[in-house]
């Protein structure tokens, strides 16, 4: 969908992080083959270590098992997680890696977009703070962004509609008057249990049984650009921003 989303009045947007603002993926594909060399295993190629990302850490975690579905849990399955948190916190560290996440082609110009437009945006992750924080700074996005919400914030995460209601409130802004942008079910499911709108990030980390189609999201975006698009225009959820703003406009 690239036009107007029907009866939205703009004041906040918020991302998930991991494969919707950021493409994060190439630290986890260290990671995770930092791992597999450690056992004695075959190096993972990077379209399977993406098509995890979404399922956090214990998801990409089976990629450094083997197979057997009996070694994905337990004891041992737990340490391994363990292990690669902590892994991972140190690979944070070096801002110079050859790994270092990007934001994806054409997202500094939504941020920018909204930022001209005193449209406040910020990051709600299902990503441990002590990881989300370091990213964000890695990406100088630290003092744009306006909240971040993770695990840490809230008593429940995504799926549940906790974490992206309090970054509204903590925003100022009704929950139907913002936007949450996302690559996976669990935040589309998050952002309609809050009564916002929706937008479901098809160019994130998906698997390959993914069908963001089915989602039921207010629009699907096929990239970046396509969420530019929504905003800009003279029908474009900007524009009604503008519009509501504008003296005699009802702005309660």
């Amino acid at each position: 969908m690239n036009g107007p989303v029907p009866g939205a009045v703009l004041q906040a947007v918020l991302f998930d992080l991991d494969g919707t603002l950021a493409d994060t993926s190439m630290d986890f594909v260290t990671l995770i083959n930092r791992c597999c060399a450690r056992r004695g295993m075959a190096a993972v190629a990077p379209e399977a270590v993406r098509a995890r990302i979404s399922q956090g850490i214990r998801g990409m975690a089976t990629l450094c098992c083997g197979e057997d579905p009996a070694t994905h849990s337990g004891p041992a399955f737990d340490s391994l997680c363990q292990q690669l948190l902590d892994d991972y916190a140190l690979l944070l560290e070096d801002p110079g890696r050859a790994s270092a996440p990007g934001l994806f082609e054409d997202m500094d110009k939504v941020l920018t977009t909204l930022e001209a437009g005193a449209v406040p945006w910020g990051v709600v992750t299902n990503k441990p703070r002590r990881f989300a924080e370091p990213v964000l700074q890695g990406l100088g996005l630290e003092s744009r962004c306006a909240v971040l919400v993770c695990p840490d914030d809230v008593g429940y995460s995504k799926p549940d509609p906790e974490p992206v209601l309090l970054a509204a409130s903590t925003l100022g802004c009704p929950p139907a008057s913002c936007v949450f942008i996302g690559d996976s079910p669990v935040d589309i499911q998050a952002g309609q249990a809050a009564a916002m709108v929706t937008l479901a990030a098809a160019y994130g980390f998906l698997a390959p049984d993914d069908q963001p189609a089915d989602w039921e999201a207010t629009a699907v975006m096929d990239s970046p650009a396509a969420l530019l698009r929504l905003l800009e225009g003279p029908e474009g959820l900007m524009a009604s921003r503008a519009l509501h703003e504008q003296p005699g406009c009802d702005n309660t």
